[in-house]
């Protein structure tokens, strides 16, 4: 009988950014309207949120949370032997000639 290895990938775009930057998702939440003030506040949010949060608007977990995604990552690499056949700076290079190439059809 053959073995199954089940692999999971994140497409969760702020992985890109910045860790300061990471909880924009939920500070553009916050600004939502139609949320009822007292639940903007930190002090009446659920207490692991709260933690979260701390007092550096979550950019400590958001570097937590950052480098178990990579250790994953890495694990899946490993178990697959994956290495990219394409350097990072040739494949960037490829992306900006097509986002300029695209430039005059969406102007």
């Amino acid at each position: 009988m053959g073995e199954i290895l089940g692999l999971g990938m994140t497409h969760y775009p702020p992985l890109a950014g910045r860790d300061e930057n990471m909880s924009g998702i939920l500070r553009g939440t916050l600004r939502d309207p139609a949320i009822p003030s007292h639940l903007k506040e930190p002090e009446n949010w659920p207490k692991r949120m709260q933690q979260e949060w701390g007092t550096d608007q979550g950019k400590a977990k958001a570097a937590e949370h950052r480098n178990a995604l990579l250790s994953g990552l890495q694990k899946i690499r490993a178990a697959i032997g994956w290495e990219p056949k394409i350097e990072f700076d040739e494949t960037l290079q490829s992306v900006i000639e097509y986002e300029r190439a695209l430039e005059p059809q969406l102007a």
